[in-house]
């Protein structure tokens, strides 16, 4: 297996999220899964659909610790994809966020890893037939120092390595370095500001990728954590410099979050940004996700390549959580503004919806929506995604479950040949611990 293969970085990563000492406060669970799916346009065709069985045993886990030196948290599937009728080769898949915390010197010194792996496309452009899809993953390893500057200011100082490599993609493969600095008061008990300056210095491994960069980020954080009304607000200024004689860039940078816990059962969220990111920053998860259970291994939708772009989004939640139903609906806005190559220029909106219903104590109905609209303004094209589907699950014991699944995919576009409409069935039988 080549060094750069993007399992290896995870494997190790595994390893130190289970050898990390056992404490009380440890909760491990894990569900082993088999399922048999069927797909009647399995290579996403529009003119020859190939019908196809898939038989799936897969393995989903998820980690929480909180120990006094070591906190952990990670979720992850491992899925296997038999293709039956031989359509495609078979292939092991494989999910993970993952986030490890280690107090070297208590109030000092902590010592941190990420992993996140994930499934994405080669060509984004194409449909995400098993054929065009791939694995991404990206690690990141450092420490964060903290000191006292004040009464009720104390300051950071942070370093990180992060590595980033995909499976067929190889000029998305880098290495970076990063940096930071803040200096943090503390207003009250639930509010506190910051004035942060943050550097990447980032080297594309493949000659044929890049260019090669530096960001600066300098900026002002607000946050405040109330009982019903979180805030967490950034604005500053950002630098872009390329190596070689392209121009730098420069602009705004601008995040901010707000959620509303209305009631007990119902939560309004709001989010927009304004930054200079690429597909590394892209697959990097918000540690504050990390942990969420993984029921299904989906193919994402980023860019995977070396292109820098600024990015400006809009985000919208409303989640309610009753005894009887539970809920959320999420759209979102993005434009991505490539800023070394137009032709990938990006105006995408859409959202997702997920409703599940308990019919009787053991049996839960859900429906899921989700889709997008793309807009690739230099080329004239237009793609819209649609996904919704139902899905009925039993409880049978307290470890043994059923469920099946009736999903459509499907996509239009303003290109000949390239839309497809896939109409999927799939039944799992799980054990969890």
């Amino acid at each position: 297996m080549s060094p750069k293969h993007p399992c290896m970085h995870t494997a190790s990563a595994l390893l130190v999220f289970f050898a990390a000492p056992a404490f009380a406060s440890t909760q491990f669970d894990y569900t082993w899964q088999v399922g048999i799916e069927h797909s009647d346009d399995i290579n996403l065709s529009p003119i020859d659909p190939v019908s196809q069985n898939v038989l799936l045993p897969q393995f989903a886990f998820g980690l929480v610790q909180e120990g006094t030196d070591v906190q952990a948290r990670a979720s992850g599937l491992v899925q296997y994809r038999d293709y039956l009728g031989g359509a495609f080769e078979n292939e092991l898949r494989g999910n993970l966020s993952g986030l490890l915390n280690w107090h070297a010197l208590p109030g000092r010194l902590d010592m941190t890893a990420e992993d996140f792996l994930s499934v994405q496309p080669v060509n984004v452009y194409a449909s995400n037939a098993p054929s065009n899809q791939q694995q991404t993953n990206v690690f990141s390893v450092g420490p964060t120092l903290s000191f006292m500057l004040g009464p009720t200011v104390h300051g950071q100082a942070e370093l990180r390595y992060i590595n980033s490599t995909a499976q067929k993609t190889k000029d998305f493969n880098s290495d970076r370095a990063t940096g930071a600095l803040r200096a943090i008061k503390d207003l009250n008990a639930t509010d506190k500001i910051s004035g942060n300056i943050e550097m990447q210095s980032i080297r594309f491994t493949d000659d044929g990728a890049g260019p090669n960069y530096r960001l600066y980020n300098v900026y002002g954080r607000y946050q405040s954590q109330l009982s019903q009304l979180d805030i967490d607000a950034a604005m500053g200024w950002s630098q872009l410099d390329f190596s070689g004689n392209l121009p730098g860039q420069s602009g705004l940078f601008a995040r901010g979050l707000v959620n509303w816990h209305a009631t007990a059962s119902s939560t309004f969220g709001l989010g927009a940004s304004r930054q200079y990111s690429d597909a590394t920053g892209d697959l990097m998860v918000d540690p504050r996700q990390v942990g969420a259970p993984v029921t299904s291994i989906l193919t994402g939708n980023v860019v995977v390549n070396s292109q820098v772009y600024l990015e400006r989004r809009f985000d919208a939640s409303y989640a309610y959580a009753g005894p009887l139903l539970t809920a959320r609906i999420a759209p979102f806005y993005r434009n991505l503004d490539y800023q070394n190559d137009p032709g990938q220029n990006l105006n995408g909106q859409g959202g997702t919806a997920n409703i599940d219903y308990r019919l009787r104590p053991l049996w839960t109905l859900s429906f899921l929506l989700g889709g997008e609209s793309r807009h690739y303004s230099a080329i004239d094209r237009r793609d819209r995604d649609l996904s919704y589907g139902l899905a009925f699950n039993d409880q049978l014991t307290q470890h043994w479950s059923w469920s099946v699944n009736l999903t459509r995919n499907q996509r239009r576009s303003n290109i000949a040949l390239v839309g497809y409409s896939e109409n999927v069935v799939f039944f799992n039988l799980a054990w969890r611990r």
